[in-house]
């Protein structure tokens, strides 16, 4: 005789029925008074063992079976295999498909925030490299450019950072600015595509290469 609770699992003997647990039987037999303290001898006496619980077996795909009478003893009975080839390959292709979304969510949320920038005068400023933000940097580029060749090279150009810092800016520092920006957006890129070679190069999941925090 054991006491219960609402997580012991029960099988119902004559029928096979399972899983059950307190709350089902109650409700299968509601014309039974039930006290507070029932027992598995109590359950026995509707026709319910208790099911002796076992740890889960290791497989791809596992499904719990009808318990099964191991010395006496009703026990959780567990069925693992593995995925037949079809199976893998489905595996294969969602688990691709997934992580090239990733990526790319990854890739863009580095590429829309850009990267940090050293200046000049000594501080540190955010440097947004969206769609909109790439456009205006090729134009400060071209801006400084022709800034060199005339005959005001002085000449400086304002730039306001993430932070919302308006700075003075060099045409040289313009230059060296926008070109830190390219390299990032390279760099950034690279990765991301060296990540999708090897997903499509990968025929196991095992061969799957793991996301990094960052692409730079």
């Amino acid at each position: 005789m054991s006491n219960i609770n609402n997580n012991t699992l029960f099988i119902e003997v004559l029928t096979k029925g399972y899983p059950f647990n307190l709350t089902d039987i109650k409700a299968r037999n509601n014309a039974c008074s039930f006290g507070d303290d029932v027992t598995s001898d109590d359950l026995e006496i509707l026709g319910f063992a208790v099911v002796t619980q076992v740890a889960k077996s290791e497989g791809d795909i596992v499904i719990e079976d009808v318990p099964a009478l191991v010395d006496g003893v009703w026990t959780q009975v567990w069925v693992a295999r593995s995925f037949t080839p079809e199976e893998s390959a489905v595996q294969l292709t969602g688990a691709k498909h997934d992580l090239a979304v990733q990526i790319n969510a990854l890739r863009d949320t580095e590429i829309n925030y850009g990267l940090k920038f050293n200046f000049s005068d000594g501080t540190t400023g955010g440097v947004q490299m969206r769609s909109d933000d790439r456009t205006n940097l090729i134009g400060l580029r071209i801006q400084a450019v022709g800034i060199l060749q005339s005959d005001k090279p002085s000449t400086t150009i304002t730039f306001r950072s993430l932070e919302n810092v308006t700075r003075e800016l060099s045409a040289t520092e313009i230059i060296a600015l926008t070109d830190a920006a390219t390299v990032h957006g390279a760099t950034i890129y690279a990765s991301s595509w060296a990540l999708k070679d090897k997903i499509i190069a990968a025929t196991v999941l095992a061969e799957l290469p793991t996301i990094p925090s960052s692409l730079f």
